[in-house]
């Protein structure tokens, strides 16, 4: 089946371009190229793809290697700038609250703009990006959290119809078990209550699932309108020049411009989701600052 290398979403035979980016799609998965972002020890890669999960780099995995006290964290090579760029902001972070350690590895791994050490020390000018390493929760859009609900809900509902069935069975006496006397009649009251709580929560779970879908389509079709209106209003020239002081670190530069694109689109479009919305921007930003897309 057709896949887009940059959404990562799924077509049926015979399309040729994603619908929501306009990128040309691939014909299996198994063509999305990937590479290597980050080679070490598991605890800290593992730390740095929940950031990069949190941050929607959605093809981040963590695998082994041929040394098995590493591990190695890779990327699919659509998403290798970006990802690398919140591996830096990462890796920053990981020497402030890791000075020790850092120290001890200062030999083979290449000390980030920004970081304090025992030399010196100097304040990081993107705040942002702290803020954005700080934040613990990763925004699941309408459409993931109606699928989730929907299998949960029917799993619910099947075992609460079966579990009744099954205690309706056995109380007709049609099967060969007997709930007799007060402690039987209590186990049965308590059975039929449970599997009676898990049909209910089904149909409720149910009910969520299609309020979700309706969800996800009003944030397709809001999607859509917003990459139109990008694709209309900004450019990178536009951007930066809205940009005072536009810095001149590569990483600093990302964050400011992130922050204006995010600025400029709330500007015109209100209530956004600040998670939604981030997702968003990220791929804005890809369009418009991409080196190896642009070249």
């Amino acid at each position: 089946m057709p896949w887009c290398p940059k959404c990562r979403n799924e077509y049926v035979e015979g399309m040729t371009q994603c619908a929501d980016c306009g990128c040309a799609l691939v014909d299996s998965a198994d063509e999305l190229s990937r590479a290597v972002l980050m080679q070490g020890e598991a605890g800290k890669l593992q730390e740095l793809v929940r950031f990069l999960m949190a941050n929607q780099i959605r093809s981040v995995r963590l695998e082994d290697t041929e040394n098995p006290e590493e591990k190695q964290v890779t990327v699919e090579e659509a998403e290798l700038a970006r990802a690398g760029r919140y591996r830096n902001v990462f890796l920053q972070e990981w020497a402030r609250e890791h000075p020790e350690e850092w120290k001890e590895t200062a030999g083979t791994e290449e000390i980030p703009e920004g970081t304090e050490t025992e030399d010196g020390k100097e304040e990081n000018e993107s705040r942002s990006a702290q803020r954005n390493l700080s934040r613990s929760g990763v925004y699941e859009d309408a459409s993931q959290k109606a699928e989730s609900f929907r299998s949960g809900a029917w799993m619910l509902i099947l075992v609460g119809a079966a579990g009744l069935v099954l205690l309706a069975l056995i109380l007709a006496g049609l099967l060969p078990l007997r709930l007799t006397g007060l402690s039987g009649a209590l186990s049965g009251l308590v059975m039929g209550a449970l599997f009676l709580v898990f049909f209910i929560s089904g149909l409720s779970s149910l009910k969520t699932s299609r309020r979700l879908e309706e969800k996800a389509r009003e944030e397709s079709d809001l999607r859509r309108e917003l990459l139109r209106w990008c694709r209309e209003n900004l450019s990178a020239e536009t951007v930066d020049e809205s940009i005072r002081d536009l810095p001149a670190s590569e990483e600093e530069r990302y964050f400011k411009r992130t922050e204006r694109i995010g600025g400029l689109i709330a500007q015109n479009f209100l209530n956004l989701e600040e998670g939604w919305l981030e997702g968003l921007v990220d791929e804005i930003y890809t369009e418009l600052f991409d080196e190896t897309k642009n070249a």
